[in-house]
């Protein structure tokens, strides 16, 4: 299914832009192409679509659903993980090329406990995937590249690694408050997996 990148990024683009302040970062504000995209965005100058407007792509192609995942790979394209009311998951790749969005979503198999877990973060998480974005940018230099909702020490904690340059920096954040948690804040060589 392909659709027009210029459409799905101008409602998202608008209500971002809505709500931002001047020196305020934009989770999913995608770069205009003159290089001063927002580290949130999760795509610089010439890299297509930001992590914002990824999220917002998966979740018009599932219909309904929270974004409990969302991770850049070594080509540019999103894999995003959308959760539903149940907890099921649906994963939707999301790749940029010439302007165009092509998205498959894939529904994961039945899994109780992971589907109760699901419902038990969203139901814990005070900040959405928009949030804890411009939260952890906040923390950390860098690009986002990966971003989830998962359990920390007790904790249901959004966990997200930004890339800055040659360095990767791990930033682990209350999923209720956006407060870091213990161990936020790491950094290594950005090719030590």
């Amino acid at each position: 299914m392909h659709r027009r990148l210029a459409l799905a990024a101008l409602p998202l683009s608008a209500l971002l832009l809505a709500g931002c302040t001047a020196g305020t970062p934009t989770a999913g504000a995608d770069d205009g192409g003159d290089g001063s995209s927002s580290a949130a965005a999760g795509g610089g100058a010439g890299d297509g679509l930001g992590l914002g407007s990824a999220a917002e792509a998966a979740l018009e192609l599932t219909g309904s659903g929270t974004v409990v995942a969302i991770e850049r790979d070594d080509s540019g394209a999103w894999e995003v993980t959308v959760a539903a009311a149940d907890g099921r998951e649906t994963e939707v790749r999301v790749i940029a090329k010439d302007g165009d969005l092509l998205g498959r979503p894939s529904q994961k198999p039945v899994d109780a406990d992971d589907d109760a877990d699901n419902v038990r973060r969203i139901q814990a998480a005070e900040l959405d995937f928009s949030d804890a974005a411009k939260a952890a940018s906040a923390q950390a230099p860098g690009e986002i590249v990966e971003l989830a909702l998962d359990d920390e020490n007790g904790v249901v904690a959004w966990e997200a690694e930004l890339l800055d340059g040659d360095t990767k920096h791990e930033v682990k954040l209350d999923a209720a408050t956006g407060d870091p948690l213990p161990g936020s804040g790491v950094s290594s060589p950005a090719d030590d997996d």
